[in-house]
């Protein structure tokens, strides 16, 4: 398994993190477009290119990618991945079905589909989503588990949870434990509670704290799960 730092774009801290990558002498990130406004990408692209990177492994797109962008995100910068949330969720505005085996769906608002998930690459587990919907003893918990018995991820994120703290999402109408940023690296503790055999081989994490101090969390989680 390797876990990767990577450039989010939840807040507008993205472009500080892609100063960070020539500072640390990073060769390799992750990129979550998300939510990143499609007329955005190409500064993405433009600052990336002013780096010293050299590859983009797991990339998370969103409904609006175009064929042509998978393309060039794989022929630019070998990537190997890419996750999208179900179209149940959000349809894909284009054909992506020629990348299909490159594309896995995350558990994110609707449980996963075995129907779909066979339409696609995989799985992409998201570590928090899954641990959010525990917490709140949902149905889509015990269907997602069920179906990551069934396939092995193909990628994965991880963001923190918080036992103490909720914050509520409008679109779930729910109040939730999943973050994007933490407070202390023990925020992170709830990965303990998955065996290795869940984790995919590329996993990125999905949180807005700088590059410098995503480092640090990723020797802190291969410690935690003895890697």
């Amino acid at each position: 398994m390797q876990i990767f730092p990577s450039i989010t774009t939840i807040t507008r801290k993205w472009r500080e993190q892609i100063k960070e990558i020539n500072k640390l002498g990073l060769s390799e990130v992750c990129v979550f477009l998300s939510n990143l406004d499609v007329d955005k990408h190409a500064e993405i692209f433009t600052l990336l290119e002013k780096t010293k990177l050299k590859t983009v492994p797991f990339i998370h797109i969103n409904n609006k990618t175009t064929p042509d962008e998978l393309k060039f995100w794989i022929k630019r910068w070998g990537t190997q991945v890419f996750n999208i949330h179900s179209e149940r969720q959000y349809p894909n505005e284009y054909n992506l079905t020629a990348y299909k085996d490159k594309i896995y769906i995350e558990n994110a608002k609707e449980p996963w589909d075995e129907d779909e998930i066979q339409r696609w690459g995989g799985i992409c587990l998201d570590f928090a989503h899954m641990e959010g919907d525990k917490m709140l003893k949902l149905p889509k918990y015990y269907t997602n588990w069920k179906i990551l018995k069934k396939y092995h991820p193909g990628c994965g994120h991880i963001g923190a949870i918080y036992s103490d703290q909720t914050w509520f999402d409008e679109e779930r109408n729910q109040r939730r434990n999943d973050y994007h940023v933490i407070r202390t690296c023990h925020d992170l503790d709830y990965l303990k509670n998955y065996p290795l055999e869940v984790f995919p081989e590329i996993v990125a994490i999905e949180l807005e704290e700088p590059l410098a101090k995503q480092l640090e969390i990723k020797l802190y989680i291969e410690k935690l799960l003895g890697l």
